[in-house]
């Protein structure tokens, strides 16, 4: 592996660090809306079923940058770009 390719890797990395804060963030804002949408409607507590499905795309997308998912990830999608590289069969 070259020093370009090693540059590249670490800008993916940082780049899918980035994406999960982001999408962490926006979790969080939304699911403070919702909770205050929840409780100004009074019709009952339906705000848990959002927070749970959103909860676990998260969690997901977290796993995917910190756990160890990544690797086998990055070692496919190497492989599909050098396949797409190569040209068609």
């Amino acid at each position: 592996m070259t020093g370009h390719d090693k540059l590249r890797r670490a800008e993916d990395q940082v780049d899918a660090v980035i994406g999960f804060y982001v999408h962490l963030a926006v979790f969080a804002v939304m699911m403070a809306i919702m909770i205050a949408l929840n409780v100004r409607s009074g019709g009952g507590w339906w705000v848990q079923w959002p927070a749970l499905g959103w909860g676990f795309g998260v969690f997901g997308h977290a796993l995917a940058v910190f756990g160890r998912m990544p690797r086998a990830l990055a070692r496919w999608r190497l492989r599909k770009i050098h396949r797409l590289q190569a040209g068609p069969r």
